[in-house]
């Protein structure tokens, strides 16, 4: 029999000789593992250049900590997850078994994991049972692409910022370029909560301040899912409420929820609860899309007490608190908005609890306001001309500039749920479509 190089028989399959110089018999056969610094560990055997030499007994594999979660591995193009096999250990007989003997190639999830009662040191977030326990830690090691999955619970420690002036108030979770956060047990059962100032004597009277925490900044091409968003604080300003003197900046800007500068265009905040937070302006949220969100009872000292520069669709908006502000500012929903398939409720206050606009558009910002519930007597103001259209007021459009696509009904026959949504059978808003809309 002819043999290699080093004198070793040549290994014939299908009657043809393995290519190469250096044919290897059964018994020597490698074990070649790919990838494995990027958090696939392998333990036993001989390692040199990832490849388990001849001669090693058993070599085990699990997940380590990497640049992404390793789920799993292929041996020889056959996928092995860890949720299905756990760690596995092969032996000198599975190499050779194969026919050139194995090679194992990482997989790499994009899903992460946090949960209040995880840990930010031993676990490295990989897995449901290996959870990271903080967002501001576990958004650290995501990458562009990636999914975060938030288990119930309340989110109320950890923090960080960005590094640059003007937007680097702190803020619990930064959610970075196209990285998805999603609560899987939804509002009702997980929190991210912000914090006041802590020091009494830089604070106002409503907790914000230099050492506040806002809860959730979004960067470019993001999505934020599930969460009730409350109890979060942007800094102040010590002349009182002007706007030229808070500029564009984000240290001012969405106490709850604040997306990057052009937000509107690639920013999503989906099934969110938004309540009790606190900004100059947008005490709610400013730079986002909001889809079938709740905004209640959030506080502005300049304007737009639940939102500004955001669009809403499908959301309730009720009990916010805007001004002093310019008149125009004292706004439930202030400047470049868009407010689409939408209930407003019938409290919108200034600060002092006195009746403030739902609606305001400034000069040539104009708001656009289409298909929306209006209840009670809360009215508008700035230019809404041409834009306000599909909507039903209850008792009186109360001022508001409306084309002939706009009805009034008397409120008796707008009954809505405690959430503020129509109840079918009982609000004009929906019994007066087609049948086949509401099936």
């Amino acid at each position: 029999m002819q043999g290699d190089i080093d004198c070793n028989p040549i290994c014939v399959t299908d009657g043809v000789p393995l290519p190469g110089c250096w044919q290897t018999t059964v018994g020597e056969k490698s074990m070649f593992v790919e990838a494995e610094k990027d958090g696939l560990v392998v333990s036993g055997g001989s390692m040199g250049d990832n490849t388990v030499g001849p001669g090693a007994f058993s070599v085990t594999l699990s997940p380590g900590i990497g640049p992404r979660p390793c789920c799993g591995y292929t041996v020889n193009g056959e996928t092995n997850l860890f949720a299905d096999v756990g760690n596995r250990t092969f032996t000198a007989d599975d190499v050779a078994a194969g026919d050139y003997g194995l090679v194992v190639t990482a997989l790499y999830s994009t899903n992460w994991y946090v949960n209040p009662a995880g840990d930010d040191t031993l676990n490295g977030g990989s897995t449901v049972a290996t959870p990271m326990k903080t967002l501001a830690a576990v958004m650290a090691k995501v990458q562009a692409g990636d999914t975060v999955h938030a288990a119930a619970g309340t989110y109320n420690q950890g923090s960080t910022n960005i590094a640059t002036a003007g937007w680097n108030l702190a803020t619990r979770v930064i959610v970075p370029q196209r990285v998805t956060l999603v609560a899987d047990d939804g509002p009702e059962a997980t929190f991210i909560v912000g914090a006041p100032e802590p020091d009494p004597a830089k604070a106002n009277e409503y907790g914000m301040g230099t050492n506040a925490m806002r809860c959730v900044f979004m960067g470019e091409n993001t999505r934020f899912k599930g969460f009730t968003v409350t109890g979060g604080r942007t800094w102040w300003n010590a002349d009182g409420f002007s706007d030229t003197a808070f500029g564009y900046s984000g240290n001012w800007s969405g106490g709850g929820i604040c997306g990057h500068s052009n937000g509107r265009a690639d920013v999503y905040v989906e099934d969110c609860i938004i309540s009790n937070n606190y900004a100059c302006w947008a005490g709610g949220t400013r730079f986002t899309n909001l889809i079938r969100c709740r905004l209640f009872e959030n506080y502005a000292t300049s304007n737009g007490g639940a939102l500004r520069d955001a669009h809403a669709y499908g959301c309730v908006i009720d009990r916010n608190y805007s001004g002093p502000g310019s008149e125009t500012g004292r706004a439930s929903c202030y400047y470049y908005t868009r407010i689409v398939g939408s209930t407003l409720g019938p409290h919108n206050y200034k600060l002092d609890g006195s009746a403030a606009y739902a609606v305001s558009g400034a000069s040539s910002n104009k708001a656009i306001f289409h298909d929306n519930l209006v209840l009670g007597s809360t009215g508008s103001k700035g230019n809404l001309t041409n834009t306000v259209t599909g909507c039903v007021f209850a008792n009186s459009k109360n001022g508001w500039p409306t084309d002939e696509t706009c009805i009034v009904v008397p409120s008796s026959e707008l009954e809505v749920d405690e959430n503020l949504r129509p109840i079918v059978g009982r609000n004009a808003a929906v019994d007066r479509g087609s049948a086949e809309a509401l099936s």
